[in-house]
């Protein structure tokens, strides 16, 4: 995970490889870990983690994704997947079976 960021540093980017909605993640709704994952940095996210989804970007020539989340709505957070790596493509795919919304 890399960050923290002010709010809007990545999320509010104009680019076409860039998005406000990646499957059943919309921006501005609240997330909670419900199996642990580890991202592309090697961090570990914990069940019970719980953060608001921003927007994606997506580099192809990495075959990689990122989520930009926030926990505190003041400071960004990027969580990046690699999506040759096995688990970490899973998460992006199927994010429904390590997330899931949090009201």
């Amino acid at each position: 995970m890399t960050g923290p960021q002010k709010i809007g540093f990545w999320s509010n980017l104009k680019a076409v490889n860039i998005g406000k909605q990646r499957q059943f993640l919309k921006e501005g709704s609240k997330y909670r870990v419900i199996k642990n994952f580890t991202d592309y940095d090697g961090t570990t996210h914990n069940i019970g983690e719980i953060w608001t989804f921003l927007a994606y970007s997506f580099n192809c020539y990495d075959n990689g994704v990122q989520w930009f989340i926030t926990f505190d709505d003041t400071q960004e957070w990027s969580i990046p997947l690699w999506l040759d790596d096995n688990q970490q493509k899973e998460v992006d795919c199927y994010p429904e079976t390590y997330i899931e919304l949090y009201d």
